[in-house]
């Protein structure tokens, strides 16, 4: 025997505009038949003794019986409801019903817009829309273990919704072979808290599938928590369609004196991604935690944003093939390193821009990056640090860099040598406008570096302004407090004027020295040349056009002033001593 009414007093019959009908005729038979001509006895009590004639009649919505609204009573467990509205079109039915909980694959939904699909369109379809892990039996009270929950939803459903609370699991949420939407009600009102080694461990077969995570929480609740969220996707050798959103997400430690997650995000051929928003915390005043962010395989053209990271060995890395990474806007306290991009092929196309880097060890290093730009940020050297810093470091295959508006300072305490800006190898670096504080070294271009400009650029306090010893054509100028004036090889009749700092040389000839070229010159350069002996005189010949075309025999204090036009040294100016 089932009621026809279990929450309320007496049933009621809605329109699908949700009013009560009147004058409806409502029609009660066997179950995945048509009630009309299929009908069974309908009673008004439930001893089953007072019959009711069918169609039973609405009024307001309600069935009444000797003027007064009546429960209804079926001797069935399951049953068919149609209901008709007054010009007996049917509203709605209901091929199969138990009691008044009637399932929503039965009831048609129909959405209030115009053009919107109704026909074969459920309340079920709808609520398949976006599941929620509440639908699978998550409690999200902090101590029930949904683990079971969260894997049976993100199986069954595309999209899943984490309703505000703390779901407590105890391994890691596994997934792919789908595109996959994970969502909560915000940072601090989601929280996912394992406490066991677990994290989001998802592996996608195509790249056109997609993951999305955000408003969410992921708390590790136990020392050394495995990968908050990692993520794979197939090697392919191009894609223009995203693979992944992540935005508004904490990854952080329960108890941040002994918890932390080993890695935030780790991703593999996530091509066109994005993560904004995104703080990532590993346990207090410790690098515990390895990677914040990691890109690995071909992760190109991802945007990296706002992100915030703190406690960590490495906060943002890329591999060997990741190409067109763009980090901006973020903040890095507390790291070994603040970005490493290295990989043993040419992967172009790293911009860095409007970050703020505390770090031990670097800012930022560079193996096999090409076009490269570093621009508008801020390095610190940590006063805890006890080891040799550098801020920015291109090493071998990182062709064709700029690096222009950063600053870098020195915290008081902080112990081992610094050095900015470092060129131990590549060529075509433009290097302008930064600005060192307590730097042993402000810019330095070692052996294995070529064809660089350095200019403009101011150190306060420290030791050098610019080291330079590399090959090519290289421009220093405009860079400050110069440091030192360079002096010539003794009697070198060609004396290189390459990488001073100043294009300020000394010669310091024992003999009578003729000069007739100098080596290494390029178009443009300006160069003083103050005598610090009587042995030196310049030529006027085919490479130097002296005033007058004639040689110039210097005494101990004179200067000449050429300047490099093309193909040839031209006088600026002179002083005879």
């Amino acid at each position: 025997m089932a009621a026809l009414s279990v929450q309320v007093p007496y049933p009621v019959f809605y329109d699908r505009d949700g009013q009560p009908i009147d004058n409806g005729n409502i029609y009660i038979g066997e179950a995945n038949l048509d009630p009309v001509t299929n009908p069974i006895q309908v009673y008004y009590d439930e001893a089953l003794t007072l019959t009711a004639s069918q169609p039973l009649v609405t009024s307001g919505g309600y069935i009444y019986r000797n003027g007064t609204p009546t429960q209804l009573y079926v001797d069935a467990t399951d049953f068919s409801i149609t209901v008709n509205d007054s010009k007996n079109l049917l509203v709605y039915n209901f091929p199969t019903a138990t009691g008044i909980g009637v399932g929503a694959a039965s009831i048609e939904y129909d959405p209030p817009f115009t053009g919107a699909l109704t026909s074969g369109y459920t309340v079920a379809d709808k609520l398949l829309q976006t599941v929620s892990v509440k639908d699978f039996g998550a409690v999200g009270d902090g101590v029930t273990d949904d683990t079971a929950a969260v894997q049976a939803a993100i199986d069954a459903a595309n999209a899943v919704y984490f309703p505000s609370g703390t779901y407590l699991l105890t391994a890691a949420i596994t997934g792919g072979d789908k595109s996959l939407s994970l969502m909560g009600d915000g940072i601090g009102v989601t929280v996912l808290l394992w406490s066991q080694v677990g994290g989001f461990d998802l592996s996608f077969n195509d790249t056109l599938q997609k993951l999305t995570i955000n408003n969410m929480s992921l708390q590790a609740g136990l020392a050394s928590a495995g990968t908050a969220i990692s993520a794979i996707w197939p090697l392919v050798s191009s894609s223009t369609f995203p693979s992944t959103v992540m935005e508004n997400i904490e990854i952080i430690p329960a108890d941040a004196t002994t918890h932390y997650w080993d890695n935030g995000i780790i991703l593999e051929n996530a091509w066109n991604g994005k993560i904004d928003n995104v703080l990532v915390r590993g346990k207090n005043n410790s690098v515990d935690m390895d990677q914040a962010i990691a890109l690995y395989g071909r992760s190109n053209d991802f945007i990296i944003s706002n992100v915030f990271i703190y406690f960590s060995k490495e906060a943002v890395s890329t591999g060997a093939t990741t190409e067109g990474t763009l980090w901006s806007n973020s903040k890095v306290i507390y790291v070994n390193y603040g970005g490493v991009f290295s990989g043993s092929t040419s992967a172009p196309g790293l911009t860095v821009r409007d970050v703020h880097i505390s770090s031990f060890i670097a800012g930022v290093i560079t193996n096999n990056k090409p076009q490269t730009c570093i621009s508008g940020c801020l390095f610190y050297k940590r006063a805890e640090s006890t080891v040799s810093w550098v801020g920015i470091q291109y090493s071998a295959g990182s062709d064709d860099t700029v690096t222009t508006d950063n600053c870098f300072v020195e915290e008081g305490g902080a112990t081992g040598a610094t050095v900015a800006i470092v060129m131990v190898a590549g060529a075509r670096h433009l290097v302008s406008n930064n600005v060192g504080q307590n730097m042993d070294t402000l810019v330095e271009a070692q052996a294995s570096a070529s064809d660089y400009s350095i200019t403009h650029n101011r150190r306060v306090n420290g030791t050098n302004t610019v080291l330079a010893s590399g090959t090519g054509v290289n421009i220093i100028t405009n860079n400050e407090p110069v440091d030192a004036v360079t002096t010539f090889t003794a009697n070198a009749t060609t004396p290189s004027v390459l990488n001073s700092p100043s294009n300020f040389f000394n010669t310091a000839n024992s003999s009578a020295t003729t000069i007739t070229n100098f080596a290494d010159g390029y178009t443009g350069q300006t160069i003083s040349v103050l005598a610090n002996d009587a042995n030196t005189t310049v030529q006027n010949n085919a490479d130097i056009s002296l005033q007058g075309a004639v040689n110039f025999v210097m005494t101990s204090g004179a200067i000449l002033t050429l300047r490099r036009d093309p193909g040839l040294w031209r006088e600026v100016a002179r002083r005879t001593g």
